[in-house]
């Protein structure tokens, strides 16, 4: 069996297409935040699951970062050249 990779900066463009596909199809869940009988506004919910994937997701942008193949995303990483 022949295993074929991608090119390291097909692979960096491939990773930042799920990233953002991942974050274009997250839905928030939203709460009424109620102290007593006062409306306080609204609160986010259910916040471990977007905590976790917040940290995934930016150790997976460093690795990125590290690679010498980044330069032509560094806009789409969110570094500055």
């Amino acid at each position: 069996m022949t295993c074929w990779s991608l090119p390291p900066a097909t692979q960096i463009e491939s990773e930042i297409r799920k990233l953002s596909e991942v974050w274009r199809e997250q839905r928030f869940e939203l709460g009424k935040y109620m102290k007593g009988h006062e409306d306080r506004g609204w609160v986010l919910r259910a916040t471990e699951d977007i905590l976790v994937l917040l940290e995934d997701m930016g150790l997976n942008l460093q690795s990125m970062m590290a690679s010498p193949f980044v330069r032509p995303f560094l806009t789409e990483v969110g570094a500055v050249p």
